[in-house]
């Protein structure tokens, strides 16, 4: 069992990576380092590194099981891929929801449909089976 604190195992975390993001290897700063002794370190632009300072940090990250780790893990992410990881596991909420409130899922679909069809909308808005016009020869 390990006797570490959270803080130090995401210190060691940080450290393992080489204070560089996991998903993308962007360099990202060393505690206490300032912006400008970052930008001559890394050697990006100036102006994007203060335009969005909080870019550069890098977070350690619990990330959830998926089809290659059978359990979750822990992942050193610059902040970045941390807001694209928490948007898609928003995402993926919000249509569980939808479907335990009744939304159909494309599993649920039968084929064929037999005098119906399924219309697809945009995304964010939940599709519906509709009946198929009638078609005149």
């Amino acid at each position: 069992m390990d006797d570490r604190t959270p803080r130090e195992l995401s210190q060691h975390k940080k450290q393992a990576a080489n204070w560089c993001c996991e998903q993308c290897g962007k360099r990202c700063r060393l505690p206490q380092e300032s912006l400008e002794a970052f930008i001559l370190r890394s050697g990006y632009d100036a102006e994007a590194v203060k335009a969005h300072p909080r870019r550069w940090l890098l977070i350690t990250t619990q990330l959830a099981p998926d089809l290659h780790h059978s359990e979750a893990r822990l992942s050193a992410l610059c902040g970045s891929c941390r807001r694209a990881y928490d948007n898609r596991c928003r995402g993926r909420l919000r249509y569980l929801k939808r479907e335990q409130q009744g939304q159909m899922t494309l599993a649920d679909i039968v084929v064929p449909l037999r005098g119906q069809q399924l219309a697809l909308e945009e995304l964010g808005v939940p599709y519906e089976l509709v009946n198929a016009p009638l078609r005149c020869r």
